[in-house]
């Protein structure tokens, strides 16, 4: 299990950069929802995960 801050780092030291929290909804990536890969109609799959988004350069 991992936190905010613990996985921020852990992503950082392998070398990805802009790591930040995010909803289920969220993402930096053009029309992320309609993948359905942490919502099933409008309804988030596991309400209780912690979802981080971030950039490999």
């Amino acid at each position: 299990m991992y936190d905010e801050r613990a996985l921020r780092l852990l992503l950082e030291s392998a070398g990805f950069v802009r790591a930040r929290r995010v909803s289920a909804e969220e993402s930096a990536i053009p029309d992320f929802v309609s993948y359905g890969l942490d919502t099933v109609n409008g309804e988030v799959r596991k309400p209780d995960s912690l979802f981080m988004e971030a950039v490999r350069p």
